[in-house]
């Protein structure tokens, strides 16, 4: 997740690990700057444009999985699934959220129907809805369910834990958290990980209604660790097919679901954090 734009330097004293790393940062930070932007604004916004911006990652996170799941599924069995993505989100807006998971079955039902046909694995088409249209409809749930305020405190606890988790992974390195799944992460990027989402938990526990639903800091300590789970999870895909990354759309950050694969473990949580403390 770390590629670098820019001429290859060879054989130079400049072009050492430390080198490397900052220039790898830097790229990660201005991507960062632009992509933050094109996120948070629609959450502000909310309505249509919020639905429509999280049709169109949808789409792309599904393109995405058929392409890194191509060796083992049909490209089709994802592809097939746009359609039922985009109706379930309109369903979600008009508040029919059972009718929107229904829409995501239908989804499957098509998907492994077609992967069955074309003689592969239809596990595959079944995790597309469950891992990229769940959290999206999840996501959708919690702008309108609760307002911006929940959602602007799941981007920055998932890009705080992300980029403490890089950084202290990088000046501390030591023992390998999950070598077998991704050899870079450490434990000391899981520590600096939770580190980061706590101090968020701690600034926004005054402003985000998560935090009449017990001490701020704790839940997001817990989310970060879903929010981590959901990295180890996509890196493990990405190894199981032999892919470094799952895309070349964000600078520094490789595809949309290197990006997004936190967030898609982390909404789901929260929708059923919220759940459960409500009663139902």
């Amino acid at each position: 997740m770390n590629a670098v734009l820019g001429p290859r330097v060879v054989e130079s004293e400049r072009s050492t690990p430390l080198a490397s790393q900052v220039s790898g940062l830097r790229l990660r930070l201005i991507s960062a700057m632009v992509l933050a932007p094109m996120a948070l604004v629609p959450v502000w916004l909310g309505g249509l444009i919020y639905a429509g911006v999280l049709a169109i990652v949808g789409v792309l996170a599904l393109f995405e999985w058929g392409r890194l799941t191509a060796a083992e599924a049909a490209r089709q069995p994802g592809l097939v699934q746009i359609p039922f993505l985009v109706g379930a989100l309109l369903l979600g807006m008009a508040g029919r959220y059972d009718v929107s998971a229904v829409a995501l079955l239908a989804g499957v039902a098509v998907a492994v129907t077609v992967a069955l046909a074309s003689r592969r694995s239809p596990l595959w088409a079944v995790l597309a809805p469950i891992y990229v249209g769940v959290p999206l409809v999840c996501l959708l749930w919690l702008r309108t369910a609760t307002g911006a305020g929940v959602i602007f405190f799941l981007l920055a606890l998932v890009w705080a834990s992300d980029s403490a988790a890089f950084v202290t992974g990088k000046l501390f390195k030591g023992p390998k958290l999950a070598p077998r799944i991704s050899p870079n992460k450490t434990w000391a990027g899981a520590i600096g990980g939770l580190v980061g989402a706590a101090l968020v938990g701690a600034v926004a526990a005054p402003y985000v209604d998560f935090s009449r639903t017990g001490p701020l800091v704790l839940v997001a300590l817990g989310l970060s660790i879903i929010g981590q789970l959901g990295d180890l999870a996509e890196s493990g895909v990405k190894r199981h097919f032999g892919a470094k990354d799952s895309g070349a759309l964000i600078p520094g950050h490789g595809g949309l679901l290197d990006r997004m694969d936190s967030l898609f473990f982390v909404a789901p949580a929260a929708v059923l954090w919220l759940v459960w403390h409500n009663g139902g």
